[in-house]
């Protein structure tokens, strides 16, 4: 199918339009990619077809719910942040070259840090050694990845 490039970016998409598609859904959010002349761009779509965001995003955007906020990874110009349900974003003093483990990240800075997505707050920590005394042979893990 070949795709209309889009003009403008609108404020609501309905199905009428042919300028976008859905690239994925959860609990009646949808992300979706709109057409222009450099690429594509990405924005989520509420129940009823309004756009969450102004600012539209480099890649497909993952939604998930945890510990009951919905959340969504973006990735702009190389970096990464989290947006909640209303478009805005969650650490907005930091952007992240990537994210780790459990409410982890590497900041645009190159430390690490441990995130907390319901107040927004970012605190530094030292970088995490990963030590493992396995030493050949055949082993277990458990589910936390722990050598048992």
């Amino acid at each position: 199918m070949k795709h209309k490039i889009a003009k403008e970016f609108k404020k609501r998409y309905t199905e009428q339009y042919i300028d976008y598609d859905i690239i994925n859904n959860y609990e009646g959010y949808r992300c979706v990619e709109v057409f222009t002349k450099d690429g594509s761009k990405y924005n989520l779509l509420n129940k009823q077809g309004y756009v969450i965001s102004n600012e539209w995003y480099d890649d497909e955007i993952i939604m998930a719910r945890c510990n009951g906020v919905l959340r969504a990874l973006v990735e702009k110009d190389g970096l990464l942040n989290y947006i909640d349900e209303r478009g805005s974003i969650i650490f907005p003093d930091m952007w992240f070259k990537q994210f780790y483990g459990i409410y982890k990240g590497i900041g645009s800075d190159g430390k690490h840090y441990i995130c907390d997505e319901i107040t927004g707050t970012i605190k530094e920590v030292e970088k995490e050694k990963i030590e493992c005394p396995y030493s050949g042979g055949y082993g277990m893990r458990n589910g936390c990845g722990n050598w048992f």
